[in-house]
């Protein structure tokens, strides 16, 4: 695959995960936009968003972990199909624990979760050292911006539909579109399919 082919399925892959972070941070923002809400004025506040980003932060690790090794055993990303072996819970973790390093993955995404999650607090503790003060109308124009482009970022297209699972299979082959999506997209979007397609 040639570079100039590449480009097309990163960009379709970062409007995909931004818009999962955006979804994911919308609420966050909400939340803080109130002064008695904000992480930097109150300290239960900060205690709640940390937790609230500790579990953001596992989810993403948990969904790309098994993206990986469902892409890898069944060449497809992670979709809806996946819900079926809970019908038959015994079997299916019996065939996981037998097929994958499950105690390694457990670990691994803790571990990967603890220095995101570490990451996160000290980009806090900078922002916090250097904040300033800022009027009530500014924080509002602030807040009001951030939530727009939060908006356009979850929209995902400037027109008149959103940004479907569907339109990663514009590009030249299902290798590029598979390589483009994201496991929350993928899977969300065809669970939607499938409870539509239900009787």
């Amino acid at each position: 695959m040639s570079l100039s082919n590449v480009w097309p399925v990163f960009g379709m892959g970062i409007h995909y995960d931004v818009r999962i972070v955006c979804i994911l941070l919308l609420p966050l923002l909400l939340i803080g936009s109130f002064k008695y809400l904000n992480p930097f004025e109150s300290v239960v506040s900060r205690k709640i968003m940390t937790w609230l980003m500790g579990v953001f932060t596992f989810i993403f690790c948990f969904f790309y972990t098994i993206d990986y090794f469902h892409f890898d055993y069944l060449s497809q990303r992670l979709n809806a199909q996946v819900l079926n072996y809970v019908d038959d819970r015994s079997i299916s973790l019996n065939m996981v624990w037998q097929s994958y390093p499950v105690i390694r993955m457990i670990i691994g995404m803790i571990l990967v979760t603890a220095g995101l999650l570490w990451v996160i607090k000290r980009l806090y503790q900078k922002v916090a050292a250097t904040q300033v003060n800022i009027r009530r109308v500014n924080r509002l124009g602030w807040s009001l911006s951030c939530g727009l482009l939060f908006a356009i970022a979850i929209f995902g297209h400037i027109g008149q539909y959103p940004l479907r699972w569907s339109d990663a299979f514009s590009l030249r082959n299902d290798f590029e579109a598979n390589m483009s999506l994201n496991p929350f997209q993928s899977f969300f979007s065809s669970s939607r399919k499938a409870s539509v397609g239900s009787p």
